[in-house]
């Protein structure tokens, strides 16, 4: 089965997050325009296209990777790691959610079939992976670079059928 990824792989992302903020949308209305054009038309519709009909044999996975900055002024270091993850789990969570419910939107725009839920999806599978403070783009980051730390990227592949059978 044929494997096509975005064209924009490593340009799937809302950064600009403010220190300990986790609700994606908010963070997505702020992005420009082309950031949320890319996400829009690679992800949610992507994943939407898949859903819509699903005996045309299509299959998205959707990995949101979620990220957040060091957290310098927590009383230990076991502390500051705890803080990043949760913010980084938060996060996720929070683009998760907002990526579902697009989804869905679209769904029902077309007059097609909503999922309720999740695990209701037959060819979406969405995944969450938060990394805390693990994968940082500025180690030592300035004031100005922390809100590219704190960050979600999106990983898409769209599963497509052959286009002749395979006997």
């Amino acid at each position: 089965m044929p494997v096509q990824l975005p064209p924009d792989l490593h340009k799937l992302i809302i950064s600009g997050f403010e220190s300990h903020e986790t609700d994606f949308g908010a963070a997505f209305d702020r992005s420009d325009e082309e950031a949320r054009k890319r996400i829009l038309e690679q992800v949610v519709n992507e994943a939407a296209r898949a859903e819509m009909i699903p005996e045309e044999g299509r299959f998205c996975s959707v990995t949101v990777i979620a990220h957040s900055d060091r957290v310098d002024d927590a009383p230990s270091p076991e502390q500051a790691r705890a803080d990043e993850l949760q913010v980084s789990v938060d996060r996720g969570e929070s683009a998760l959610l907002w990526l579902f419910d697009r989804i869905q939107q679209v769904l029902q725009d077309a007059e097609a079939v909503v999922p309720a839920d999740l695990d209701s999806m037959q060819s979406v599978n969405i995944f969450r992976v938060s990394c805390g403070a693990a994968h940082l783009l500025f180690p030592v980051p300035t004031p100005e670079q922390r809100p590219q730390n704190r960050r979600v990227e999106f990983a898409v592949a769209s599963f497509l059928p052959p286009e002749t059978p395979v006997l």
